[in-house]
């Protein structure tokens, strides 16, 4: 994980990657989502485990530029 991960734009909570594997499509889906509202981002597919890779996979780095994306905010 390259990126810092800004805080939410909703409650100003943290924002933390998470992962989801699916078995049916047998790809991990990775986005960030808010500790305290339950705010997520846009979320991505990955072939790679996020966590095998210490969270420093494409996916990761697009989840984390989608979160901190802000319209006018800083």
């Amino acid at each position: 994980m390259n990126d810092i991960i800004k805080t939410c734009p909703h409650c100003g909570g943290a924002g933390r990657l998470n992962a989801n594997y699916s078995y049916k499509t047998r790809s991990y889906f990775i986005f960030v989502k808010c500790d305290i509202c339950g705010s997520t981002g846009k979320t991505y597919g990955s072939r790679e485990d996020p966590q095998a890779e210490d969270w420093n996979t494409p996916a990761c780095d697009d989840a984390i530029s989608a979160w901190n994306m802000r319209n006018g905010q800083d």
